[in-house]
């Protein structure tokens, strides 16, 4: 037979392969192709022809002769990581290894309780503690200054080089002349202190969802993304030094949900134009439209809304 004819070639080592090669061909054209043809295409196209049986990028399994077997090796390999690290774990210090857990158990408690939000977040993290509102009375004065000229509440005098009370705001049939802001001239500058910088403007707490802070006055001495931190006067004495019975100097008001309103001094009348005393421009601004950081605020784009109140 012809397969045993093959087997003695592969046996006796000889290197032709036409007839191995042959039969391979026959094994894989259907059992019912006539011989005849399945020579026919061993002569004209696989004789004195090389062909590829094997994919030669794949990787070759390992030889696992007289060498212990990778899965083995493996977990040999892990079992002496492990008895390494559980060796240090022996040879630290009891001390070390009591301030560890000490560290990890104030982590879990203060996980449990409160905010997980780092401090810095809240808006109470890095304030001085000798800041008051005695010492933030000189940022005010120059947020004043700011806000005054940021609103065109002012007009600079080419002539004098100071700081005028803008004609077309005030109402000159009067005596006192006194001013007159139209409603358009009010959205204006509504619309302008929402992208104003707050820092060191006088504001109060209109409405709040803890009914502890309505009511609240201070000047601006941080504002974050969600609160305002203000520092009011109620913390400190009659000569402006605070009491050691006095409650915290600042105080963190969330903005969601909270409104507050602004108090900007328009410039005095009295001194420039005759008489007068100094009246001031109250605000409001909603907490809700005012979350958000400075910068975000000051690119805003905004429209006026009417908020409804439920």
């Amino acid at each position: 037979m012809q397969l045993d004819d093959d087997e003695a070639q592969l046996a006796s080592g000889s290197s032709s392969a036409q007839p191995y090669a042959q039969q391979l061909l026959s094994s894989i054209l259907p059992s019912s192709t006539p011989r005849s043809e399945v020579a026919e295409h061993y002569e004209t196209r696989l004789k004195d022809k090389k062909v590829q049986l094997a994919n030669p990028d794949r990787r070759r399994p390992r030889s696992t002769d007289g060498i212990e077997s990778s899965g083995g090796a493996h977990t040999a390999k892990k079992l002496a990581k492990r008895q390494k690290k559980a060796g240090r774990v022996l040879r630290k210090p009891a001390k070390a290894m009591q301030k560890e857990q000490a560290a990890a158990a104030a982590a879990a408690a203060a996980r449990e309780g409160g905010s997980r939000r780092p401090p810095a977040h809240r808006g109470i993290q890095g304030l001085d503690e000798e800041m008051s509102y005695t010492a933030l009375l000189p940022l005010h004065h120059f947020w004043t200054s700011y806000i005054q000229q940021f609103l065109n509440l002012v007009r600079s005098d080419p002539a004098t080089q100071e700081w005028l009370p803008n004609a077309a705001l005030l109402d000159n049939t009067s005596r006192p002349p006194r001013w007159r802001l139209t409603e358009s001239a009010i959205a204006n500058v509504q619309q302008q202190i929402c992208k104003a910088d707050l820092l060191g403007a006088l504001m109060r707490v209109e409405r709040a969802a803890n009914p502890s802070l309505v009511g609240l006055e201070g000047l601006v001495a941080r504002e974050t993304e969600h609160t305002i931190v203000l520092a009011h006067r109620c913390a400190e004495g009659e000569d402006g030094v605070r009491s050691k019975k006095a409650k915290r100097i600042f105080k963190v008001v969330p903005k969601h949900n909270a409104v507050f309103v602004v108090r900007v001094p328009l410039p005095d009348v009295g001194e420039k134009v005759g008489g007068g005393s100094p009246t001031y421009l109250e605000m409001p601004l909603q907490g809700n439209q005012m979350e958000g950081q400075m910068v975000t605020r000051a690119t805003r784009k905004w429209k006026q809304k009417r908020t409804m109140d439920f």
